[in-house]
């Protein structure tokens, strides 16, 4: 996939948020101004640990929409030259009319083209049949969740280790209670017969049976 990012317009907005997902097949190409040059350290390590082929274009003469149009004639240049994957990153909704004519023009050529305010996003509007992997990852991070379950979530799991703590206190294994909570997280859904065999294996025979028949009492 080949990215076109539309600096100017995104560097305020978190355009680049996703560069965790972009990969040594892609191509990142930033259109940035005089007004707009600096970019975070960090999205250059992301970049660079990527593998991604980067490159940059700056906008030489100031221009009403000019950075657009420059990420325009690369578009159709990137089209003619066979690339079938494209992600414009930008919130200019003049592009849509980029999107309609290259869709039109080269869709029985199995091209897909679409913009994106973010580079996730992109990656899960693209819909590209051979990056489904990739997609599913951007998707499950994206999911929306009610606020109201995940914090009644976050309160049992806090009830839960209060009451470990609480079990383990004044035992042998007191100086264990970290790893114990963290085992029984690890094991939430998990058969008590299954837990029982674990514990031995994690805390040794003698002491992960004891540690089990504390654990089986609070949880």
């Amino acid at each position: 996939m080949t990215i076109l990012v539309d600096y100017e317009n995104v560097t305020n907005h978190n355009g680049l948020k996703g560069l965790e997902y972009v990969n040594d097949k892609d191509i990142l190409i930033i259109f940035y101004s005089a007004a707009c040059k600096s970019i975070r350290k960090g999205d250059v390590t992301l970049i660079e640990q990527s593998g991604c082929k980067w490159s940059t274009y700056k906008l030489q003469a100031p221009g009403k929409n000019a950075l657009d149009f420059y990420i325009s004639v690369q578009a159709g240049i990137l089209a003619e030259q066979g690339e079938r994957h494209i992600a414009i990153i930008s919130n200019d909704k003049g592009f849509k009319a980029v999107v309609d004519f290259v869709n039109i023009k080269y869709k029985s050529d199995g091209m897909i083209i679409v913009k994106a305010p973010t580079i996730e996003a992109a990656i899960s509007a693209m819909n590209d049949p051979d990056d489904n992997k990739r997609k599913a990852l951007v998707d499950s991070k994206m999911a929306l969740l009610n606020i109201e379950e995940e914090f009644a979530k976050y309160q049992e799991k806090e009830r839960l280790c209060q009451k470990i703590k609480y079990a383990f206190d004044d035992t042998e294994y007191e100086n264990l209670v970290d790893e114990i909570i963290s085992f029984v997280s690890i094991h939430d859904k998990v058969q008590k017969k299954q837990m029982y065999a674990d514990s031995m294996h994690v805390f040794g025979r003698d002491s992960g049976r004891e540690i089990y028949n504390i654990i089986k009492e609070v949880v």
